[in-house]
């Protein structure tokens, strides 16, 4: 009898072992949805050029705009270079389907041997009082690049500039 409960706990020992190893490993993601946001600010710059996305929620509309910022006399001023609306709950679906709320924390160190690249930050407030915040130098979150690639192709699909 003593034999058996000896192996019983040695076997719940264990298991909780291996249990434990999976979750070091990512068994646990991070769930959090976007169920609402308020706004998205995300700066990206580079050698020549620095571009600030505000997207910003209407209700049922959410505008995107792009500004390149330009220096002149020591000041930095910002230009709308394009905007577009779109369907905020359609939007707020591709948040998650790009795993916004998985980027907190994020912070990419620039990779070894690589001289030049692009640096962003990203500031997002979803829902209610959540604050996501991400930034790095040529080294992004997971589906950074398809989100940026999507935002870019709303803004293209629209053409506008209201400077022209």
């Amino acid at each position: 009898m003593k034999n058996k409960k000896l192996h019983g706990i040695k076997f719940i020992a264990v298991l909780m072992i291996i249990t434990g190893v999976f979750c070091l490993f990512g068994c646990h993601s991070n769930k959090t949805a976007v169920n609402d946001f308020e706004r998205i600010d995300i700066r990206e710059s580079g050698m020549r050029l620095t571009a600030d996305y505000e997207i910003i929620n209407l209700g049922s509309d959410t505008q995107i705009s792009l500004y390149y910022l330009n220096y002149s006399s020591g000041e930095e001023k910002r230009e709308l270079e394009k905007q577009t609306l779109v369907d905020t709950e359609t939007f707020t679906e591709k948040l998650n389907e790009f795993g916004l709320a998985s980027w907190d924390g994020f912070h990419g160190k620039h990779p070894k041997h690589v001289s030049d690249g692009i640096m962003f930050s990203l500031t997002a407030k979803i829902n209610g009082d959540t604050v996501i915040k991400a930034d790095g130098s040529e080294n992004f979150p997971k589906n950074y690049r398809d989100f940026m690639r999507y935002i870019n192709g709303l803004l293209k699909q629209s053409e506008t500039n209201p400077n022209r």
